[in-house]
């Protein structure tokens, strides 16, 4: 966007808010308003293999509960202390971070 090469894109966060705030975007849809009546909807995918999802249905129902309870940690808590936090081990993991405003803003 910011060479003008393309006119939109349809992202999930963070890059919605990057666009916005880095390349002048602008929203045109917030799909929030397209799923009623409180405008949730699925951001994140979790995939497994039949075989193993049989095998280890323990492990799989571990890991969703864990992502959903992280989730909501995350949206109840956007401090600073807790943007720290979530900074802190998405750079142990990944070895880079997420500006501290746009885990505010999205």
């Amino acid at each position: 966007m910011l060479k003008k090469d393309i006119d939109g894109a349809w992202v999930p966060e963070p890059w919605a808010i990057r666009l916005v705030k880095e390349a002048n975007g602008k929203i045109f849809v917030d799909e929030r308003e397209l799923w009623p009546p409180d405008g949730k909807f699925i951001t994140a995918n979790i995939v497994a293999r039949t075989d193993y999802l049989n095998e280890n249905s323990d492990i799989i129902e571990r890991l969703s509960m864990a992502h959903i309870d992280k989730t909501k940690w995350i949206n109840e808590n956007k401090e600073q202390q807790a943007i720290a936090a979530f900074n802190g081990a998405l750079k142990k993991i990944t070895g880079k971070t997420i500006p501290d405003d746009e885990i505010r803003d999205t």
